[in-house]
């Protein structure tokens, strides 16, 4: 059994700027134009009590990580979870497990800064 790390919100806030940000998605979308396998977003939802939960998955191998970005909201919280598991593409250990609440605004902010640059 791997070790695998857990970080907390906290703890990835300041691990990027958003220019770094903006050059990981860049890559990301890169190298799956380059055909890196990658899942396009899936939602489930539930009644009762009422959630969703949505999924995104790829391989980077050039990267060396594969992982995802999954977040639940609604079932009867106020506030939604967002997690990025990330394990390592040639051996599939899990590498870490992130709370990504502090990274969802850049992620998302960093797809739309580079949909801008290509346009």
């Amino acid at each position: 059994m791997t070790e695998t790390l857990f970080l907390t919100s906290d703890a990835v806030a300041d691990l990027a700027t958003p220019t770094e940000y903006v050059d990981a998605v860049r890559d990301g979308y890169r190298q799956r134009g380059n055909g890196a396998p990658a899942q396009p977003r899936s939602k489930f939802f539930r009644g009762d009590p009422d959630g969703m939960f949505t999924s995104y998955a790829a391989i980077l191998p050039e990267t060396g990580a594969m992982g995802g970005y999954m977040y639940s909201a609604g079932f009867g919280a106020t506030d939604a979870w967002f997690m990025t598991p990330l394990f390592d593409a040639d051996s599939g250990a899990p590498l870490a497990l992130l709370d990504g609440a502090s990274m969802n605004p850049f992620k998302t902010g960093a797809a739309g800064a580079v949909a801008v640059d290509e346009l």
